[in-house]
């Protein structure tokens, strides 16, 4: 359990369901959160000492929060959505961790729904029964749900956990059936769940080519320099550090174009040059502003950014 979360605090959710299975001996619960939080103090611990290093108790603060304090201030925000539309994304998502039939259309989608539907049947006929191994994993998905139906309901990455307790629902279903049956029926949802998951997903995620956000950052690396600083938005503000290599100036914290002034202005200042791409002028809605600066093509739906720097009048165009 601390392992696990460890790898992402989420796992938090399943300590409910595993107190509940514990053997009802004196002082077992206490001996297990004892132990799992001693575990997780310890590895935040060494983690802070040896790894972040926060300089404040603000950077403890930031470091804790993690994907929850993205906003531009910094500040604690809970990613959900509308009761009803979190409670449509969770459901769909629910279908989706099966087999991800979003990009399909037409009868290749409404296989990939049933192919979705059908380990579930299973785990609700497993439910019916009522016994303790089933209530356990019930529990075990009533508390990732009660996490995830309002922490982005929308990410399915997050839902990957399920499985376990589905999938060991799904099989204790599958018991009232004799073994042979039981075997054919998993083959058969394999058979056809692992094509249809590798034609729809797998192969085309697999492809760096038909990762625009990849492709773009390939593009930068080629055709800035080094020590360029690249105008992002979007995803580019993960893909431009991590796969081109190059510093992002990221307009989530420059909202105007005062803002804006006072960076590139700095930047110039210390010879520093800044390029944008075609789509980060594009999604951020400030192609005219940039324009206003001066775009000097670069590469393929690459610019610089044109801009004198003249610290006593507060900075210039050209």
């Amino acid at each position: 359990a601390a392992a696990a979360a460890l790898g992402h605090v989420g796992h938090i959710m399943a300590v409910p369901a595993l107190l509940w299975i514990l053997p009802r001996r004196r002082g077992a619960a206490k001996n297990f959160l004892a132990a799992l939080a001693g575990t997780l103090i310890a590895a935040y611990l060494v983690a802070g000492v040896f790894v972040v290093r926060p300089q404040n108790w603000n950077d403890v603060r930031l470091w804790l929060l993690g994907s929850a304090a993205l906003n531009v201030d910094r500040s604690f925000s809970w990613h959900t959505a509308a009761p009803l539309a979190a409670l449509a994304a969770w459901t769909r998502m629910t279908l989706r961790v099966f087999c991800d039939f979003d990009v399909a259309s037409g009868a290749l989608k409404a296989a990939g729904v049933l192919l979705a539907l059908l380990p579930l049947a299973s785990a609700a006929r497993a439910l019916r029964r009522g016994d303790r191994t089933s209530r356990f994993w019930l529990f075990w998905l009533a508390g990732y749900a009660a996490l995830y139906l309002t922490w982005e309901p929308f990410t399915v990455v997050y839902r990957v956990s399920d499985l376990i307790g589905l999938w060991a629902l799904a099989l204790i279903g599958l018991d009232a059936l004799p073994p042979t049956a039981r075997v054919a029926a998993l083959v058969a949802w394999i058979a056809a769940a692992a094509p249809y998951n590798w034609a729809t997903q797998i192969r085309p995620n697999a492809d760096p080519a038909g990762n625009a956000d990849y492709v773009t950052a390939l593009r930068v690396a080629e055709g800035t320099p080094e020590d360029a600083w690249i105008v992002v938005i979007g995803r580019d503000q993960v893909y431009v550090p991590y796969f081109a290599r190059r510093r992002p100036l990221n307009l989530r914290y420059l909202p105007d174009e005062a803002a804006l002034d006072s960076r590139l202005d700095a930047l110039a200042a210390h010879g520093q040059s800044v390029y944008a791409t075609d789509r980060a002028l594009d999604e951020s809605g400030r192609r005219v502003e940039f324009t206003r600066y001066g775009l000097e093509p670069s590469a393929a739906g690459l610019y610089r950014v044109k801009r004198a720097a003249s610290p006593a009048a507060g900075g210039g165009r050209s």
